[in-house]
């Protein structure tokens, strides 16, 4: 959405920008929007962030909740 207004702007002549700008401000813009995926998932994604944590030492694995699920398997034979 903010690329598209941007060309509108531009398209609309609000403001001069020398070609060497606008690519400047357009190449901006695109890193931008394509860098923030990572950090999104780094700030909204709880599992995540707590693994990068206790990978980097900052945090001990005994904070990390276990959602592995245990099982045990019992065999009963039959006496004749």
């Amino acid at each position: 959405m903010t690329i598209l207004l941007f060309f509108a702007v531009k398209v609309a002549k609000l403001f001069e920008l020398s070609v060497d700008e606008f690519y400047l401000l357009y190449n901006l813009l695109s890193d931008l929007f394509a860098s923030i995926n990572p950090y999104l998932l780094w700030i909204f994604s709880d599992s995540l962030r707590k693994y990068v944590l206790v990978q980097l030492g900052l945090r001990t694995n005994s904070s990390l909740t276990n959602t592995a699920v245990h099982t045990k398997t019992v065999f009963v034979t039959e006496k004749s």
